[in-house]
């Protein structure tokens, strides 16, 4: 009768051409199995990478909440009273989540006629060092008394010193949109995602109120600080509901995703390594 299997055996047989047949199959299968082995060492360095990394900036005991309504117009008197609970300890306002602080090509450097170059760009306010334990390297940070002059300052980090090539910056001129900043302070870098990208260069300009508030809790004391931030809310804002949100809650899903494409990457390499050893083994039994 018809047998596939003994067809194969004499095609892979047959002359110097069979021979070098099954070695081309056999080095193809092991290169295959090696490249998923390798995608996967890559993988969970990266993994491991990012997990272990010092991110330069505190994420626990801190929420925030989106400003809108009456709170952009009191913010003022909102984070005065705050600054009253013995429970918060650091209130502030920034125009992205920290650690999310996205690239994008802007008009910067020492002159006004600089090209269009990527950095990072977020508007801070006061206590914004406080409250996710920065530390300058250099200069100062915006002061509640020349409260006048802050939107004439910049604030950098080390990167962008290090882009800019000075090693004295601060009370060095400095162009933003074709906008004249003076420099006050050097702030250490701080990592955002995606951190392999590492410390980019990046820019604190100066906010009265943006888009988020950052409120820094006293450790174990988060329900009864809560309570009280609700009940100011409540007072300033009767209108809009009072939204929060931990940090923490915001970084983890970053982590759990990372999990879940590690379990994909190790499925398909799995995968891939016993479809190689099949193959191995399939060559073997036709020789």
């Amino acid at each position: 009768g018809f047998k596939p299997v003994d067809i194969m055996k004499n095609t892979f047989k047959t002359g110097k051409k069979g021979v070098r047949f099954r070695k081309i199959l056999v080095v193809i299968q092991y290169s295959f199995a090696l490249l998923l082995m390798i995608i996967t060492i890559i993988v969970y360095k990266q993994d491991n990478y990012v997990r272990n990394a010092d991110l330069g900036i505190t994420k626990d005991n801190i929420i925030y909440m989106p400003v809108r309504g009456e709170l952009e117009e009191k913010y003022e008197v909102f984070q005065t009273r705050l600054r009253q609970n013995p429970d918060i300890l650091h209130v502030t306002t920034c125009s992205k989540i920290p650690l999310f602080i996205d690239q994008g090509e802007f008009e910067w450097g020492e002159t006004s006629d600089e090209k269009n170059s990527i950095a990072r760009i977020a508007w801070v306010g006061y206590d914004f060092l406080e409250t996710f334990d920065l530390e300058l390297t250099a200069g100062r940070f915006y002061s509640r008394n020349l409260s006048s002059s802050n939107n004439e300052f910049m604030v950098i980090n080390e990167s962008m010193v290090k882009k800019l090539g000075w090693e004295s910056p601060v009370g060095r001129s400095f162009y933003f949109w074709n906008k004249s900043y003076t420099i006050i302070g050097v702030v250490e870098d701080f990592y955002s995602f995606p951190i392999a990208l590492g410390g980019e260069a990046l820019m604190l300009p100066f906010s009265l109120i943006e888009d988020y508030l950052f409120i820094k809790i006293e450790t174990g004391r988060e329900p009864s600080a809560i309570s009280y931030i609700e009940k100011v809310f409540s007072e300033i804002d009767p209108v809009y509901p009072f939204i929060h949100y931990f940090l923490n809650d915001y970084v983890d899903p970053v982590f759990e995703n990372s999990d879940q494409v590690n379990k994909i990457v190790l499925f398909f390499t799995l995968l891939g390594i016993l479809i190689s050893c099949l193959g191995l083994f399939g060559l073997v039994t036709y020789s």
